[in-house]
């Protein structure tokens, strides 16, 4: 196993892909191993991450099955990346697109930031997954 540095980078854009993300949580786990590495990353102010496979306990091999995994505190926003590391190029950069984990989180944030009010006496309509909800007859 390999401690030489491994670095992968990139940019996570929110799910309009050209806003970047602030904070977002970057972690990573070696399928191969079966090792996560200790300490996650945060993206910085302009969405930038970096993190280097050199750091899980037992290194990396040439050939290990990398998931990398973004998630973005307090939303159902995500994205994972599966990468396989070559180490003839000894390093690699991927930007990242968060998408929503279930369509429900898109529905929803539709509604809420572009419902028009002014047609419903000014009210948002509540949205409730449907298993939350018993039918009456």
């Amino acid at each position: 196993m390999s401690t030489t540095p491994y670095p992968i980078s990139g940019i996570v854009y929110d799910i309009d892909g050209s806003s970047v993300v602030e904070g977002a949580t970057i972690t990573a786990y070696n399928e191969t191993t079966g090792e996560e590495l200790s300490e996650s990353v945060t993206t910085n102010s302009n969405g930038e991450y970096t993190i280097d496979l050199a750091n899980f306990p037992s290194g990396y091999s040439n050939g290990d099955v990398i998931v990398i995994k973004v998630t973005k505190s307090g939303t159902d926003k995500i994205k994972e990346y599966r990468t396989t590391v070559d180490t003839s190029q000894g390093s690699e950069e991927k930007n990242l697109t968060l998408t929503y984990q279930d369509v429900l989180g898109l529905i929803k944030e539709i509604l809420e930031n572009n419902w028009e009010k002014g047609n419903t006496d000014l009210q948002t309509p509540t949205i409730k997954k449907i298993f939350d909800v018993k039918r009456i007859d």
